[in-house]
């Protein structure tokens, strides 16, 4: 006997991120089908794990995969989840994200760099 644990196409397994412009929401490839006699069917369980991604996300890019197993042990079987749409990293994040890697000196050199353009400016309107 062959049964159809989970259909082709969009399915309901979506990741929220707090970063992230959307939820990622996911699909598989193929169907994941399971054949067995109708005298053994074994009890299944179904695991889900997440990757961790990093933005930008694209169209089809892994972001997890299910585990289905019997169980027995007889059965095991990875599922790759992948994203029904790109998802991108919000602004605020892209920026502090670049920032976060700045040693202190770093900061401070660019921000007295700021002062002395703004002054610059300010002084260079008044002639």
């Amino acid at each position: 006997m062959e049964q159809t644990l989970l259909s082709k196409g969009q399915q309901p397994f979506v990741l929220q991120n707090a970063n992230a412009t959307a939820p990622i929401t996911t699909y598989l490839d193929e169907d994941v089908t399971f054949r067995y006699y109708p005298a053994e069917e074994p009890k299944l369980t179904c695991k889900l794990l997440w990757d961790s991604v990093s933005f930008p996300v694209r169209t089809g890019q892994r972001v997890g995969e299910l585990l289905i197993a019997s169980s027995d042990g007889s059965y095991q079987r990875h599922v790759e989840l992948k994203s029904q749409k790109d998802v991108q990293v919000v602004w605020w994040k892209r920026i502090s994200g670049i920032f976060s890697e700045w040693t202190p000196m770093q900061m401070l050199a660019a921000l007295a760099f700021i002062a002395v353009l703004t002054v610059g400016f300010t002084l260079r309107g008044r002639r």
